[in-house]
């Protein structure tokens, strides 16, 4: 291959061995070797050392002019950028679908005053406590298995690739711009709502309904 290798270098800016290198993107450290060394190597092989690296497959090489091999690359990042895109707009619907969750179990909690009798009320506000953090988890652990595992077999360019990446190609950083503004990405904003429906709400409805605090 023509084009020279930047994997050695990226790769000591980060820390890493060859073996860590090799561990992070699912290959074999003679593969990592190989590529270091300028080896020719497929693009899917590339693409899991970029992914694993945080850059895109572009910033693998240093190419001073065009050749057949830096158009494949080209290509190939284009397409990548385009499934991140597509990825990020259904793993968005996921969210979705979690926050109406939320939303159904505060309509129902809403209800919760409406039964008669002090302890069926106990029993109850206790009942929606245990679902509401349940569904919480189950809905996390569904989305960090197979949910990803779908979209890791619809989308394959894009395995263990951060969706808050946005280095992929420049015509997806106005979108990933606009997406830093989304509360839920924000790294203030985003503890403080967990927290807050995670913890605060489970506990108000514990003191109002179980310990008739209020």
């Amino acid at each position: 291959m023509e084009n020279k290798t930047l994997v050695a270098n990226l790769r000591k800016q980060k820390g890493w061995t060859q073996e860590r290198l090799a561990e992070k993107a699912g290959l074999s450290v003679r593969t990592i070797q190989r590529i270091e060394r300028g080896d020719d190597s497929s693009l899917e092989t590339l693409g899991l050392v970029a992914n694993a690296l945080d850059v895109s497959i572009k910033e693998l090489f240093q190419a001073d002019e065009p050749s057949p091999k830096m158009e494949e690359v080209a290509a190939y990042s284009d397409e990548q950028a385009s499934q991140l895109e597509k990825r990020k707009a259904e793993d968005k619907l996921f969210s979705i679908y979690r926050l109406a969750y939320v939303f159904i179990m505060v309509g129902l909690a809403a209800g919760i005053d409406l039964i008669k009798g002090e302890l069926l009320q106990t029993v109850v506000g206790l009942i929606w406590v245990f679902t509401f953090l349940a569904g919480l988890k189950i809905t996390k652990y569904i989305r960090k298995t197979h949910w990803k595992t779908h979209l890791d077999k619809k989308y394959p360019l894009t395995k263990n690739v951060p969706l808050s990446r946005n280095r992929l190609d420049h015509k997806s950083s106005s979108n990933s711009s606009k997406d830093d503004f989304l509360w839920w990405k924000n790294p203030v904003a985003r503890p403080i709502g967990l927290t807050f429906w995670g913890v605060i709400v489970p506990a108000l409805f514990i003191c109002k309904y179980a310990l008739h605090l209020f």
